[in-house]
């Protein structure tokens, strides 16, 4: 097979859009150290320009020394950086927030939304990003080793923890 001077330039094209992407695209959202979220706002706000300046590459290198983890944003998708192990969660048929105020019972579909969310980050993240603080229970219906598991979940009990532990029995 021969590969032609046009398709060399096609990979490097790929190549070089898919370093720009993955390096200066990112969005960071806060900062994660020793289980405190720190949001860009005020002064922090520097910060986040300076982190979209630099590559992102170097950012998230340049934080791990420090043992601090950036929650980002990329293709729609928050992560976490420097994860040492990946948590699959189970299939999740209901993930619904609850309030109750003045006797009527407030819910907030999340279903559809949770799998934007990397497992790994915390609770409270998602919580405040989407303006969810006087929600402080969880409704979860999801598949576990071939049954379906119906849980009613304390917000309060796992606010600074990941969202995989939700579904730890």
């Amino acid at each position: 097979m021969k590969l032609y001077y046009m398709d060399i330039i096609k990979i490097w094209v790929f190549y070089f859009r898919d370093f720009l992407v993955r390096n200066f695209m990112v969005n960071p959202k806060a900062l994660l150290y020793n289980d405190e979220l720190f949001y860009f706002n005020g002064i922090k706000l520097l910060l986040y320009y300076l982190f979209r300046l630099l590559p992102f590459c170097f950012i998230k290198t340049l934080l791990g020394l420090f043992n601090i983890r950036i929650i980002y944003k990329l293709d729609s998708i928050y992560n976490l950086s420097n994860i040492q192990h990946n948590h699959i969660v189970p299939i999740i048929l209901q993930f619904v927030f609850e309030a109750e105020l003045t006797e009527i019972t407030y819910e907030k579909d999340f279903t559809t939304i949770i799998k934007y969310y990397n497992s790994t980050i915390p609770l409270q993240f998602i919580i405040t990003e989407n303006n969810l603080k006087d929600y402080k229970k969880i409704k979860l219906k999801y598949f576990n080793k071939e049954k379906i598991v119906d849980k009613l979940v304390n917000i309060n009990n796992f606010i600074k923890l990941p969202i995989y532990k939700l579904f730890e029995n």
